[in-house]
């Protein structure tokens, strides 16, 4: 039974039924966001001061890198949100052409030099949030996940400098957050919504029309598009490619998939083992009791969509890591759920209705 928000067992098969409550629960729930896709780029930036805290990516000037009648500019961000001031995301220096950043927890953007500032959107604290910002010739257009969140006349042409591209710093601005930033996309067209919302939860790794250069930052700061590689600089890190070792958990129900779990709390981490004693088309993972279930995994599907659905369900404050693959394609989902405090009333889990690609 649940006693304070946690999972006691009474005796054998009795909390199953509340397993498949706790299920029906989070498959009905909005849908949370976890790490996208790959490695991403890890900054330990304090928003206040260069080095030695601060690091990015930085790629040499191109032409191509300067679009002037059309651009979107999109990237996944998890970032301790508020950040102390402003901190730059990307940018060709902010006083003569484009940047992305965030100040506070506001997105804001830059696209022709000093003077061209704008404000609109609200990055989330500590959780992977997809940011673009769009200029069609007439409009400059902030989005969040997907959504609109601001509109501001904006003129053509845009300007334009010959100063390298930097990912978590700019040339004139070089104050790097305290976060991760994943997949950035630079094109020389205006995406509209629906077309942003097709791709911010998928690879992109062949050449599209209008698409001038992709960062995946899987390891490196290379361009796996456009042949615009960039360089590593300063006090950076890449996040887990790899898992970690330990053991697969698997279920018979679920014959395309396995998963790890790795569990931490008061500094020490444990891989978690699986529970034998599960509902169907779901692995119960412990990491304290044997026999306990602390963490619930599954995916479904497919949906109307064609996707197919993780779903982590945890009964546990300790911090949780997942990593879900599925073994036909070799495609590996990641998913960080934070520690929770002891005072906390809700176990946040993640229902990723994008999560497989059809």
């Amino acid at each position: 039974m649940l006693v304070n928000g946690k999972l006691v067992r009474q005796s054998s098969h009795h909390w199953l039924p509340w397993l498949t409550l706790a299920l029906l629960a989070v498959v009905l729930a909005p849908p949370a966001q976890a790490q996208p896709f790959g490695g991403y780029l890890d900054l330990s930036g304090d928003g206040t001061s260069g080095p030695p805290t601060h690091g990015y990516i930085e790629i040499p000037h191109s032409p191509a890198l300067n679009p002037t009648s059309a651009l979107t500019i999109e990237m996944w961000v998890k970032l301790d949100t508020p950040q102390p001031g402003c901190v730059s995301l990307f940018g060709k220096d902010y006083t003569e052409a484009y940047w992305i950043g965030v100040c506070g927890s506001t997105l804001r953007s830059y696209l022709k030099g000093s003077g061209s500032v704008r404000d609109g959107g609200t990055i989330l604290d500590n959780a992977w949030t997809h940011i673009a910002v769009v200029f069609n010739g007439t409009t400059r257009l902030h989005y969040v996940n997907g959504v609109q969140v601001g509109a501001f006349a904006e003129s053509a042409p845009l300007t334009t400098s010959t100063d390298n591209v930097r990912i978590g710093s700019d040339a004139s601005y070089f104050f790097s957050p305290n976060g991760s930033i994943d997949e950035v996309r630079l094109w020389n067209v205006a995406r509209t919504a629906a077309q942003i919302e097709s791709t911010m939860r998928t690879p992109i790794t062949t050449p599209t029309t209008g698409l001038v250069a992709v960062w995946s930052l899987d390891g490196n700061g290379n361009d796996i598009i456009g042949g615009h590689d960039g360089t590593v600089s300063g006090n950076t890190s890449f996040g887990p490619v790899t898992p970690p070792a330990g053991p697969w958990l698997s279920s018979s129900d679920m014959p395309d998939f396995r998963f790890k779990v790795r569990l931490t709390t008061g500094g020490v981490s444990r891989m978690a083992t699986q529970v034998a004693d599960c509902i169907e088309q779901t692995v119960c993972a412990a990491g304290v009791f044997p026999d306990r279930p602390e963490v619930l995994l599954r995916v479904i599907g497919p949906r109307p969509n064609g996707y197919l659905w993780p779903i982590v369900i945890r009964f546990t404050n300790a911090r949780v890591e997942v990593w879900v693959e599925q073994l036909s394609s070799g495609d590996i989902k990641y998913y960080d759920l934070p520690f929770v405090g002891p005072d906390s009333s809700e176990l946040n889990g993640i229902n990723d209705r994008f999560g497989f690609q059809p």
